[in-house]
């Protein structure tokens, strides 16, 4: 272990402590830390301030995160969820068809119909009010999940798909 000669540390060569000002005082390429006080407070107050900022982004970002998850579901025709029907089994998905003739029976808030694609036809029971452009024949979204012991979707959530021409009536 090498010691510093009193010689070598300016503080005690001078007899005088150093007065705090702009500049810094180094020994040896490295910052004096008796003359320099605030200069450690600062990087105190820099290192506060970034893990603050990054604090708050993985915050925001869980927060996005988890508000967002619920949102993303598959959209599926009939014949692809019944292709995958152990893949999707209690899964949210939506799924996109043509609501079935003769199909659609309402009992209260209790709906009943059968969603297809021109292949494979699924029943689908939904509780609450329906859109008033769902009809039978019409293109509907359906999202919830599938039943694979009931062969049944619980719909949680009934959309009617518009035609995407509309033509004014002939008077």
């Amino acid at each position: 272990m090498i010691k510093r000669r009193k010689r070598d540390d300016p503080h005690q060569v001078s007899g005088l402590q150093p007065q705090r000002s702009n500049f810094k005082l180094t020994i040896r390429g490295e910052p004096c830390r008796k003359c320099a006080p605030e200069d450690n407070l600062m990087k105190r107050s820099k290192r506060k301030y970034i893990v603050g900022v990054v604090v708050i982004l993985i915050a925001f970002a869980s927060l996005a995160w988890t508000s967002f998850k619920s949102s993303f579901q598959y959209s599926l025709t009939p014949s692809e969820l019944m292709r995958d029907e152990t893949t999707y089994s209690g899964r949210g998905v939506k799924i996109a068809g043509l609501v079935e003739e003769g199909s659609y029976h309402v009992a209260g808030l209790e709906n009943t119909f059968n969603v297809s694609d021109g292949t494979t036809m699924i029943p689908v029971h939904y509780s609450g009010i329906v859109p008033n452009t769902f009809h039978e024949g019409g293109e509907g979204v359906v999202s919830g999940k599938y039943d694979r012991n009931r062969k049944s979707f619980e719909s949680t959530q009934v959309l009617a798909r518009c035609a995407s021409k509309y033509q004014a009536k002939e008077m």
